[in-house]
């Protein structure tokens, strides 16, 4: 049987003597399970993983800040009242690269972003099925394909050192 009780194969859901106490490899070392995540980049999952008793993987490539901020307090909101077996952590992800100065790292970043790519990008979007004029996500960009480095710029963080470190602690707070 998994965690949840669900068999783990056709043989284990007639629980027979011979499939009853088949290992299951390799063993937990977290008790009662490990922390279960969901990665919450549309609105609605924040609080669907916070109903479900998951932690939460968010970005904010994805979501912002303020939204972010929005959206973990949606999380909060929506815990059970009953905690679940294990605590529902939050991690975001933050996207940055640091150079000697902005310069440098805006002139190294800049080629991720390049006009011709973004071109490419909304193409994939429409082979992939997706509508490249509907935004998905509270940036208003339909996955990351769509940004130019201006936009970029404004939800990553590409600088020196310093600047680096002011703005993650910006974030933090």
């Amino acid at each position: 049987m998994t965690l949840s009780g669900v068999p783990r194969s056709i043989a284990a859901a007639e629980e027979t003597p011979d499939t009853h106490h088949l290992p299951v490899l390799p063993k937990l070392v977290q008790s009662p399970y490990p922390p279960l995540f969901l990665a919450s980049n549309s609105n609605d999952t924040f609080a669907y993983a916070a109903r479900m008793g998951l932690g939460i993987i968010g970005t904010i490539l994805s979501q912002p800040m303020p939204r972010l901020v929005q959206r973990l307090a949606e999380f909060e909101a929506a815990k059970p009242e009953t905690p679940p077996a294990q605590p529902q952590q939050v991690h975001v992800m933050v996207s940055f690269f640091v150079a000697e100065t902005r310069r440098k790292a805006h002139a190294m970043m800049r080629e991720n972003w390049r006009p011709s790519d973004r071109a490419a990008g909304y193409e994939r979007l429409k082979q992939m099925g997706f509508d490249p004029s509907k935004p998905d996500f509270a940036t208003g960009a339909v996955g990351w394909m769509s940004w130019d480095f201006a936009r970029a710029c404004e939800v990553a963080i590409y600088d020196d050192p310093s600047a680096c470190v002011e703005r993650l602690q910006s974030l933090q707070e």
